[in-house]
């Protein structure tokens, strides 16, 4: 027999330790949480046998005391055995932790082996006639208990069957959400609206539901949407699919494809077709997909007709009309004559270059250039802002300058169809004008003489974005370059 003071030293030294490491593992991260009760308790029997050995108390107790603490230490060593084997192996591997149903179940099964194993082996306990009590008791609880034992096998079922796992998305009736957890009567999923609905397991099994996370390649989105006649079908489908291909989210393979399917009474109707890997984004990715499809069908003037009647005065609408384009040619005028490159041209053929450009909207996030594209024009901000970025060398980019209302890009592309040397995204609604080569061209092939100021003026513009390019760089060798290459591109001897 264990000398009592030192059962209680070495218990309350355990107790004391164990307290510590579970109170700490609760306030960070780095201390593993373990499952610590079952042995707490072992060590809280020990010490209260001791104690009561040491004061000669409850003499009879002291038997089932060491009983209670060996059957307690059983099983909190498969409890714990059960984290390290099972629940560790599949943490290091990615995989979510078994649901508590299947957990709790093999549990229950060790548990009940090491128990009749404990009470028959130190307990010197009649197993015949325990096994015949708990035969009865079984049958009489089974009998008040026929629901909540239906829905645990229910539960069960589910998980040998393995229709789903804990983290699957699914749709049981009018629910859809994240599956968090699968307990002995309930299966516990979290909704779009952050919210858990508990479904009974007998639910689950007797009745129609869909995992949307297997077979895991990906799920299939679909927008479907109705446009006018007079667009063409290639165009359309040309335009939209540009929109889809542009979306990070939006997977390249399968490839997109947009199919025409059906003439309605004022639209042609379109349904657009792609996949995405993240369920739960899928409504997310649609809803940005479908805002940027307003603007791009904008810029490339496709509406999406509806059925009205309107009434209207010809007459006061193109009074109305010419008044709105004469202002706002007016502003295009004024912002021409602030862009160094179109310094050279004349009053007379700025306003022509503005009544003959023409205005593109851009939404909120959306790219107006990209880095590296082929270009042949430049742009100037209507109204709005974007954002420049380049990119970082490791599959990123930063922002290297904001430009507002008035200011231009694109330059060097116009004049001698470089490439795009950084990304311009709009970071607000915004309208810029478009001018493209062959609109300048004509004005270049009337005033082939401009293109030694283009040049100089490219070249200044280049030693401002490149401070380490040298005046002497700038007046010679970059100037004449610039002008041999402005030549080439418009085709001027």
């Amino acid at each position: 027999m264990e000398d009592p003071i030192q059962q209680i030293w070495l218990s309350g030294a355990a107790l004391a330790g164990l307290i510590a490491y579970s109170l700490a593992s609760l306030f960070t991260r780095r201390i593993p949480r373990l499952p610590l009760v079952l042995l707490i308790l072992h060590f809280v029997i020990r010490l209260t046998a001791a104690v009561s050995r040491m004061a000669g108390l409850f003499p009879d107790l002291h038997r089932w005391m060491d009983l209670a603490a060996v059957l307690l230490l059983s099983w909190a060593i498969a409890r714990i055995a059960y984290v390290f084997f099972v629940e560790l192996p599949l943490f290091l591997r990615g995989k979510p932790a078994p649901p508590r149903i299947t957990r709790d179940f093999v549990l229950l099964i060790c548990y009940a082996v090491l128990g009749i194993i404990l009470l028959w082996s130190h307990g010197d306990v009649n197993l015949v006639g325990l096994i015949t009590t708990s035969a009865v008791l079984t049958a009489v609880v089974g009998l008040g208990a026929q629901s909540t034992l239906h829905s645990f096998f229910s539960g069960l079922s589910l998980q040998l069957e393995k229709f789903f796992e804990i983290g699957d998305w699914i749709r049981v009736g009018e629910y859809e959400g994240k599956v968090i957890s699968v307990s002995w009567k309930t299966t516990q999923i979290l909704t779009r609206d952050n919210t858990v609905v508990y479904i009974p397991n007998d639910d689950v099994l007797m009745g129609k539901w869909v995992n949307y996370s297997k077979p895991g390649s990906g799920l299939l989105c679909k927008i479907d949407i109705g446009l006018e006649y007079g667009a063409p079908p290639n165009k359309v489908r040309d335009v939209l699919l540009d929109v889809v291909h542009r979306h990070p989210q939006a997977l390249t393979d399968p490839a997109p494809e947009v199919r025409l399917i059906g003439f309605g009474d004022f639209t042609i109707n379109y349904e657009i077709r792609f996949m995405c890997r993240d369920f739960p984004a899928a409504e997310r990715i649609k809803a940005e997909i479908k805002n940027q499809i307003w603007y791009a069908l904008k810029r490339n003037k496709i509406t999406i007709p509806f059925p009205i009647r309107e009434v209207s005065f010809a007459h006061l609408e193109r009074t109305h009309q010419a008044k709105v384009s004469a202002e706002t040619q007016g502003v295009i005028e004024t912002q021409l004559a602030r862009v160094p490159v179109m310094a050279a041209l004349s009053a007379e053929e700025r306003t022509l270059l503005a009544s003959r450009v023409r205005m593109l909207p851009f939404g909120r996030g959306e790219t107006v250039v990209r880095e590296g594209e082929e270009g042949d024009s430049m742009y100037i901000i209507y109204a709005g802002s974007c954002e420049v970025l380049k990119a970082d060398g490791h599959g990123g980019s930063s922002r290297v300058a904001l430009i507002q209302t008035g200011d231009f890009f694109g330059e060097m592309s116009l004049l001698t169809g470089e490439k795009r040397t950084a990304t311009v995204r709009a970071i607000q609604d915004s309208f810029v004008i478009l001018i493209e080569k062959k609109l300048f061209a004509e004005l270049m092939s009337s005033k082939p003489e401009i293109t030694s100021f283009l040049a100089d003026v490219l070249a200044k513009r280049q030693e401002e974005l490149h401070a380490h390019v040298g005046p002497a760089a700038r007046d010679s060798s970059a100037t004449l370059s610039l002008k041999a290459r402005i030549k080439a591109f418009f085709n001027i001897q």
